[in-house]
């Protein structure tokens, strides 16, 4: 059975923007799953999974995989600039790095970490 079939669509929604503004942009910076995931202390089947999940849920294919890491789609360089754009301007909103501590909680809330 399909996960997201159980999960109320807010749930999921909330869940694709997290994605979206934290392991999306991680795998992009790093060049390769295998990269991010150490970066972001998880494991490959997780990003494989985050990022899978936003190709289908966005209907478009993110990256192109090649043996020496991933390559962005025209589709996924688009969505990188609008992600990245977003993340400034709640920076500058803000005047602090206050949205990538936010999205790094949410993930790790997902991910199962407590912060102490």
């Amino acid at each position: 059975m399909n996960k997201l079939k159980t999960i109320p669509a807010i749930c999921v929604e909330s869940m694709i923007y997290s994605r979206l503004f934290s392991v999306f942009p991680a795998v992009v910076e790093a060049g390769s799953i295998k990269k991010a995931a150490i970066d972001c202390n998880v494991s490959v089947n997780k990003i494989r999974s985050d990022i899978g999940l936003l190709e289908e849920n966005l209907y478009v294919q993110l990256f192109d995989r090649t043996s020496k890491g991933v390559v962005l789609t025209p589709d996924g360089e688009h969505i990188y600039r609008f992600v990245i754009n977003v993340k400034n301007k709640l920076k500058l909103r803000t005047g602090c790095e206050s949205c990538e501590r936010q999205t790094l909680e949410i993930q790790n809330r997902e991910n199962g970490i407590r912060e102490e």
